[in-house]
């Protein structure tokens, strides 16, 4: 058996490898963001850690520069494939539109209209 002093050196070692390791990606204001980027990179097989997620509950008594929500890959190896996969595949899947039934206009985000429930057009999709 493993002695309790040499679990927490391997523990400790594995800790101190994983913070040298990391490599600050993005960071935001918005937790949705963030996860929505870690998602991106994680489904493409690069590991993610999302830093300082509570910051803002003590905004006003920090600097609002240590405020942002941060997102870190845990293997610097993979900074430029995480860099790629952000400039190329988080860009808006479509533009904000008008509704064609009531003239609303739409956020992009969005496939119904708000006020009458009237689908998005498909050549307003652009996905």
């Amino acid at each position: 058996p493993i002695s309790l002093r040499a679990a927490r050196t391997a523990r400790s070692n594995a800790h101190a490898y994983r913070f040298t390791h990391m490599i600050k990606i993005h960071s935001s204001m918005s937790s949705i963001d963030i996860h929505n980027i870690k998602n991106a990179l994680e489904s493409n097989g690069i590991q993610c850690e999302v830093l300082g997620e509570f910051r803002r509950s003590v905004m006003g008594e920090i600097p609002l520069s240590e405020a942002f929500v941060e997102l870190w890959i845990l293997d610097h190896t993979k900074e430029k494939a995480a860099r790629e996969i952000m400039a190329g595949g988080l860009r808006p899947a479509s533009m904000p539109w008008t509704c064609p039934k009531c003239g609303e206009a739409i956020e992009a985000e969005f496939d119904l209209c708000w006020n009458c429930q009237s689908e998005r057009p498909v050549e307003s999709s652009g996905r």
